[in-house]
């Protein structure tokens, strides 16, 4: 289990966050602490040999089953945060201009769909296995690992369409101030800030002629 299914999962994690998921080691540690035990009472001579045998083995697996879940949920964690700093930074820029000058996207629009339908995936999946765990616990471990590799699909397919983003990105505000200014929301915060302050204005006169009329000042 640890070779065909813990290892991939550590090695994916890695890959995408570049640090190695520490939490993992101890159930892992106490994996092979239950491991090293069965096999001590496989190879005694206590008449419950066999059966404190077969109950460390079975503890092992459990173990084993935590460590794949922390995996899982580490890895579905790590994706989405890298998907929503990939989302500020470059889809919704880029969106912003697409509908600032009407253009429906081309080649960027149909890679931006798949993105949107893999993270809906994902995510649906991850939100299925977390409620059913609360009922059924580590037996929600195939849920999980579905849920885990939709967002691996997710991260992959963000990886292979990167350049495409950043370089569209990088040309389509040179140059041209006010349109940079609109795509990064601060002609869009600057109107509203502008109109805030008119109502403000309207609400305080209003207010301050009731009071001079109410007390004849």
């Amino acid at each position: 289990m640890y070779r065909l299914r813990i290892v991939p999962f550590i090695t994916y994690a890695e890959v995408i966050t570049s640090e190695y998921p520490w939490q993992v080691q101890i159930e892992v540690r106490n994996a092979c602490t239950h491991l090293s035990r069965s096999w001590y009472f496989l190879n005694s001579s206590s008449k419950d040999g066999e059966k404190f045998c077969l109950e460390n083995l079975r503890q092992a697996e459990t173990h084993c089953q935590r460590a794949i879940l922390d995996l899982c949920k580490f890895n579905c964690i790590a994706v989405y945060d890298e998907y929503k700093e990939y989302k500020k930074d470059i889809l919704d820029y880029v969106n912003r201009w697409l509908w600032h000058h009407k253009i429906s996207g081309g080649e960027y629009a149909a890679v931006r769909d798949t993105i949107s339908k893999l993270r809906t995936t994902a995510v649906s999946l991850y939100r299925e296995a977390k409620a059913r765990e609360e009922l059924e616990g580590s037996r929600t471990i195939h849920l999980y690992c579905e849920a885990t590799k939709a967002h691996w699909a997710l991260w992959s397919y963000l990886q292979q369409h990167k350049a495409l983003f950043e370089d569209i990105k990088a040309n389509i505000t040179d140059g041209d101030d006010e349109i940079k200014q609109y795509i990064m929301g601060e002609k869009r915060y600057g109107k509203l800030k502008f109109w805030a302050s008119i109502v403000l204005s309207a609400v305080f006169g209003a207010v301050l002629g009731y009071l001079l009329n109410k007390f004849n000042f």
